[in-house]
């Protein structure tokens, strides 16, 4: 299945496609600050975006919650990779993001190869997505 295409924000200001990452395999994941399993999984993300950073393109798109708020959680966590905002959940209302986290693995051709709810601790979910990720 063709991963919905959306346009985002990022934390930094720049506005990005899913389909600017045609060519690379991204790791798409909807989250949130409030969502206790989201939270413990983020270390999983900012350890593969360090080391994989050819490999694997990380796009953690925050449901719903305000600018603010995410600048906070970032900045206090010292996460460096892409995140993006989805203030009108408009990004997550073409996926089922009606559990979150929910994750998920885009191919290099836009294809939806992996899918999940839930998450456990950073460690065990690193290992399962370098797994999936074929790393």
């Amino acid at each position: 299945m063709t991963a919905p295409d959306f346009e985002v924000t990022l934390l930094s200001g720049k506005t990005v496609k899913l389909s600017d990452y045609r060519g690379k395999r991204v790791l798409l994941n909807f989250w949130a600050t409030w969502c206790g399993p989201c939270v413990q999984e983020m270390p999983a993300f900012q350890r593969l975006s360090e080391d994989y950073p050819d490999d694997v393109v990380i796009l953690a798109v925050n449901c719903g919650e305000s600018k603010e708020e995410v600048e906070n959680f970032v900045q206090k966590n010292g996460y460096t990779f892409p995140i993006a905002l989805d203030e009108n959940l408009e990004a997550s209302n073409l996926y089922p993001a009606t559990s979150i986290p929910l994750t998920l693995i885009v191919d290099e051709e836009g294809d939806i190869v992996y899918s999940s709810y839930g998450a456990s601790d950073a460690d065990a979910m690193y290992a399962h997505y370098k797994e999936e990720l074929g790393l």
